[in-house]
């Protein structure tokens, strides 16, 4: 026998044993693959249970239509350039039910997804040798196996949904917490089971849900909706944990400035508000991060030194998505950071967008002039800026229409809150 036969019938014998596990109905096995990049987010679909029109059996209710189609057009494997632009290969999806009692969540399904990138494919084809030929002709291997496990995966998350729709395993009919936003039992669930763990990826949070019935009257002036929506917030004291948020299941037709008062409840629940629509299309979603830094330290804040966070996390064109920076004083202060990344041989530098701390400002949306007001964070101060270098950030936050009291001396002549920090491998 020579030695290519030989070596030909020991590759099929391992592909025997390589290729049984991954056929198990197991997506966590996706999350973590040797030889390719884990992802950097993850996605949880929430459900408002009050969407939810209880089915028996295998029977379809045509009410729970919009948000199941959503579902569908959302996870769509049969459309691997769309896929590739919703999700990073191997990105968590988790798909939740919040009740409408306010007893918590219900987690309905969780998994890694079970697919590779365009360009993975190619670089996995590419890799030649008699390996690499037995995988492509009979099959075998981690590509062709994911596409087996999609086709799965679809029928598990749909046989998942119907378990979790079924009349005893939701709320007893009629029981539902009335009230506004902050009071209802949407967020009352939401707060009842934390359901964000930063260990699995930044968060992007689907919100399916109708939401303009929760909200009163908001009025006709911008200032009333986006202090309407701090206030409810403010109640609420839900916790997102610096969270992308789409809304799928409303519009903004309704109520003026609706989407004003929503952007601002989220913000105060330390998460963004990037879109709300209808359940006819999905959202245009930002792009996911392709790298994540984290730094702690300390900022002169004014006449003394508090700690603070930052996360710093950037698209493939070094733009910041979901990327925060907080203090910790009597209570913690977060504003949402915006602009680019540009690094060179001696370190990077930031380039924001000027506005920083107005997104607090009540007219913030509206086009008009800055608002100071020292309930604000940093007063709020337009101007961020930084620099990197190593494992360390340094820079400052300012603006020329606040005057800082109390600065040390340095700071005092640059009228700037100066801060240091060095790179973090905690979460948050």
């Amino acid at each position: 026998m020579s030695s290519y036969l030989r070596g030909f019938l020991a590759a099929i014998a391992l592909f025997g044993v390589l290729a049984a596990p991954l056929y198990a109905d197991n997506y966590e096995q996706y999350c973590d693959i040797k030889g390719f990049a884990a992802a950097t987010r993850q996605t949880i679909v929430v459900l408002d249970e009050r969407q939810v029109t209880p089915e028996n059996g295998d029977r379809n209710d045509e009410r729970n239509g919009p948000w199941r189609r959503f579902v569908g057009r959302l996870v769509d494997f049969q459309s691997a350039a769309q896929l590739e632009q919703r999700f990073q290969p191997r990105e968590r999806l988790t798909l939740v039910l919040a009740r409408k009692d306010g007893t918590g969540v219900t987690a309905i399904f969780t998994g890694c997804l079970p697919f590779f990138s365009q360009a993975e494919q190619r670089r996995a084809a590419g890799e030649g040798g008699v390996t690499t030929y037995l995988k492509k002709y009979f099959g075998f291997g981690e590509v062709a196996s994911a596409k087996h496990d999609s086709d799965v995966f679809i029928s598990r998350l749909g046989e998942s949904i119907r378990e979790a729709i079924q009349p005893d395993a939701l709320s007893a009919r009629g029981t539902h917490m009335a009230g506004n936003f902050a009071s209802s039992g949407l967020i009352a669930s939401l707060k009842q089971s934390p359901f964000v763990d930063l260990n699995r990826g930044l968060p992007r949070i689907i919100l399916l849900s109708n939401l303009p019935p929760y909200f009163g009257d908001l009025g006709s002036d911008l200032v009333q909706a986006r202090s309407t929506g701090k206030k409810l917030a403010e109640d609420a004291a839900l916790n997102l944990r610096g969270s992308e948020i789409y809304v799928v299941g409303s519009t903004t037709t309704e109520k003026p400035y609706f989407r004003d008062a929503v952007e601002m409840f989220f913000l105060v629940s330390h998460a963004s508000l990037i879109s709300m629509g209808s359940f006819a299309s999905v959202p245009d979603f930002l792009p996911p991060p392709t790298a994540i830094r984290r730094y702690q330290g300390l900022i002169q804040f004014p006449d003394r030194q508090y700690p603070i966070r930052i996360r710093l996390a950037t698209d493939q064109n070094g733009t910041l998505v979901n990327s925060w920076l907080s203090v910790e004083t009597s209570k913690e202060e977060f504003v949402p950071v915006h602009g680019t990344i540009t690094c060179q041989a001696d370190g990077c530098r930031f380039s924001g967008d000027n506005t920083f701390a107005q997104v607090w400002n009540p007219k913030h949306s509206g086009g008009r002039d800055p608002v100071f007001d020292p309930e604000y964070p940093f007063g709020g101060a337009r101007i961020l800026e930084f620099s990197t270098r190593d494992d360390y950030i340094r820079g400052d936050i300012s603006d020329p229409h606040i005057k800082y009291q109390n600065l040390q001396r340095n700071d005092s002549k640059t009228n700037k809150l100066h801060f240091f920090a060095n790179y973090s491998a905690g979460m948050f």
